[in-house]
C-alpha cells in the first residue's frame, strides 16, 4: 500500500512539472491569420512562413494559427473580423476589398501590368503605389493597416464550353466574376454574361451548369480541382492579382510594442515572399497539369481583348479617384 501511495505521488508530482514547464514555455499571444484559399494554395505557404518566423523572432511569446478556406469567413466578413479584433491578420483580394474602398477597385481594371517584372516594380516595399494604398487604408474606417501585398500573377480565363482565343468566344459564355463593379462592365463589353458568385460557389456551379465559365490565377485552377469540370483553359492574362494584407489594428494593439514591430515587418516580408512563391509556381504547374489532368491549354489573341476594353480604363479610373495610381502604373512600364 505504501509503495502504491508513493508511485500515486511521484506520478502526481510529474503532471505537475510537466504542467509548470508547458506553462514556462506557452506562447504569451496568438494571432489569428485568414484567408479563402485552400490550404494547399501558394498564399498559405507565405502565411504559415509568416507564423513560423513570428514565433521566431518572437523566442515563442506570439503563436499564430493560420485558417484556410474561408472557415472564418469570406471576404467580406473578414474586414468585419480584422474591424472587431476577431482575426489579426487576413489578405482580401483587391476586388472585394473595393467594395469598402474604392480606390482598390482600379485594380480590377483588365490589362494595368504588362508583366512581372512591371508589377514587382509598382509594389515595391517603398514605392510611391504602396505609400498611398497604406495612407488610403489608414484613413479607412475600418481600424486597419495595410501589412504588405500578395499575387503578382495574371489571372486567366477557364470554361468548360471552347477555346477562347478572341473576344467573341466569349458571347452569351455565363462567367464567374468577383463582386466587382468593375468587371461586371468589363466582361460584359468583352461579351460574356458575367455572373457574381462566391469563391466557394465555383466548383458545384461549373458542374450543374449554374456557370459555364470563371477566372482567376494558374494556381487557383489547379490547385481547386478546377480542370475536372472544366477542361479549357485559355491564356488571356487579363488582369494582375492584387492581394493586399491587412492587419488589424485591434489585435495589433494586444500586444507589446517590440512585438508590433516585428509582425509588421515580417507581414510586408511575407507579402513579398509570397509573390516569388506565386510567380515561381506558374510555369511548373502548368508544364505539369496541363498533360496530367487533360487539360486543353490554348492562348488568346490579347491585343484583340485590350483594345475592346482599352476605353473602359480611364472612365472608370476617374469614378474611383485612381487618375493617379493609373498614371503611376503607367509611367513604370
Amino acid at each position: 500500500m505504501k509503495v502504491k501511495k508513493v508511485f500515486f505521488y511521484l506520478a502526481l508530482a510529474c503532471s505537475f512539472l510537466l504542467l509548470s514547464v508547458q506553462a514556462l514555455f506557452a506562447a504569451e499571444f496568438s494571432l489569428k491569420y485568414a484567408h479563402v484559399q485552400p490550404d494547399t494554395h501558394v498564399t498559405n505557404r507565405s502565411a504559415l512562413w509568416l507564423a513560423e518566423q513570428i514565433k521566431k523572432e518572437t523566442n515563442g511569446r506570439v503563436e499564430m494559427n493560420v485558417f484556410a478556406s474561408g472557415v472564418l469567413g469570406r471576404d467580406n466578413e473578414m474586414l468585419d473580423s480584422l474591424e472587431s479584433g476577431d482575426i489579426d491578420i487576413a489578405w482580401i483580394s483587391s476586388a472585394n476589398l473595393g467594395t469598402s474602398i474604392q480606390e482598390f477597385n482600379i485594380f480590377s481594371l483588365p490589362y494595368l501590368f504588362a508583366s512581372n517584372e512591371h508589377y514587382n516594380k509598382v509594389f515595391t516595399k517603398d514605392g510611391e503605389v504602396m505609400k498611398m494604398l497604406a495612407k488610403i487604408v489608414e484613413e479607412s474606417p475600418y481600424g486597419i493597416q495595410l501589412g504588405g501585398m500578395l499575387g503578382g500573377v495574371s489571372r486567366q480565363i477557364w470554361n468548360r464550353e471552347r477555346p477562347i482565343v478572341i473576344p467573341e468566344d466569349l458571347k452569351g459564355l455565363k462567367l464567374r466574376i468577383q463582386n466587382s463593379a468593375v468587371e461586371m462592365k468589363a466582361w460584359s463589353l468583352l461579351g460574356a454574361a458575367p455572373q457574381q458568385l462566391a469563391w466557394s460557389e465555383i466548383y458545384t456551379s461549373l458542374q450543374t451548369g449554374v456557370i459555364f465559365a470563371a477566372e482567376a490565377s494558374i494556381d487557383a485552377y489547379f490547385q481547386n480541382k478546377f480542370y475536372e469540370v472544366s477542361k479549357y483553359l485559355s491564356l488571356t492574362n487579363h488582369q494582375y492579382l492584387v492581394l493586399p494584407i491587412l492587419i488589424g489594428k485591434q489585435g495589433l494593439r494586444k500586444l507589446p510594442k517590440d512585438i508590433q514591430e516585428i509582425v509588421v515587418r515580417l507581414t510586408e516580408e511575407s507579402g513579398r515572399i509570397g509573390i516569388g512563391y506565386y510567380q515561381d509556381d506558374q510555369e511548373d504547374l502548368l508544364n505539369k497539369g496541363v498533360p496530367e489532368y487533360n487539360v486543353q491549354l490554348n492562348k488568346a489573341k490579347v491585343e484583340l481583348f485590350k483594345e475592346r476594353v482599352a476605353p473602359l480604363v480611364n472612365e472608370e479610373a476617374k469614378k474611383y479617384k485612381g487618375e493617379k495610381l493609373l498614371r503611376i502604373i503607367d509611367m513604370s512600364k
